[in-house]
């Protein structure tokens, strides 16, 4: 029984980094308060508290998979990677100059299916509408 508690705990815990981490990276403040506030914008159910939130913030506690869903579309991940982490078989990855990669967001990746939908001549005044910006 302790080793299913300790896994748990180390699950949690992996959750919770992945989720502060989430919040960095859509550059929002790292506190129970602003995610209880975004969150409680967006979720359809009844309201979280800050402590809910918190606990969440530090491995004491899992959202329910309704809220999970949520919390992704809030900050633009996916469910599955604040859960379980990245599967590289199912992430966007792209390489940058510098040779790093980095998993391209959820709206990003729309963004990408939506330009691949495009005609030639549609993807060519797009690709140089970004060119033009980019340099």
């Amino acid at each position: 029984m302790g080793n299913i508690l300790q896994s748990t705990t180390k699950a949690n815990k992996e959750f919770a980094a992945r989720l502060v981490l989430a919040m960095n990276v859509q550059k929002i403040k790292a506190s129970a308060t602003v995610l209880q506030r975004l969150f409680n914008d967006a979720y359809k159910g009844n309201a979280i508290t800050p402590h809910s939130a918190r606990n969440w913030m530090l491995g004491n506690s899992l959202p329910t998979q309704d809220k999970l869903v949520c919390l992704a579309q809030v900050l633009d991940t996916s469910a599955e990677y604040l859960r379980f982490g990245r599967n590289k078989e199912k992430s966007l990855l792209v390489v940058l100059e510098d040779g790093t990669e980095t998993e391209l967001s959820v709206s990003q990746q729309r963004f990408v299916q939506k330009y691949i939908m495009l005609g030639t001549s549609q993807q060519k005044l797009v690709s140089d509408l970004v060119n033009e910006i980019a340099d």
